[in-house]
């Protein structure tokens, strides 16, 4: 697990200081949730999404009292099919079967 605080600096001068206010954010590879506490007032918590494979990191999110914090241990289909759906039940994305 990192610690570092650089991941929202670094995606906000790579993509030209946008507006984060009011964006859904997914982020791969969340680890402990750094690019959220970096980001400040400037993400809105409830529009964050992480996904990390390591179990740890849900540990170490709920040890620091992250109320959003779901632990699903599980293999890749049945995480990208829960994944897809519970992000369609919170309407950040459209119907993506195909």
């Amino acid at each position: 697990m990192s610690t570092r605080r650089t991941q929202f600096p670094y995606f906000n001068e790579l993509l030209g200081r946008p507006v984060w206010k009011g964006r859904k954010i997914l982020d791969f590879g969340g680890n402990i949730g750094t690019f959220l506490e970096s980001a400040g007032e400037s993400v809105d918590h409830a529009d964050y999404w992480c996904v990390d494979i390591n179990p740890a990191v849900v540990t170490k999110l709920a040890d620091r009292g992250s109320s959003q914090t779901i632990g699903l241990v599980t293999d890749v289909g049945l995480f990208l099919y829960r994944l897809v759906q519970n992000l369609q039940d919170a309407g950040v994305a459209s119907d993506m079967r195909r």
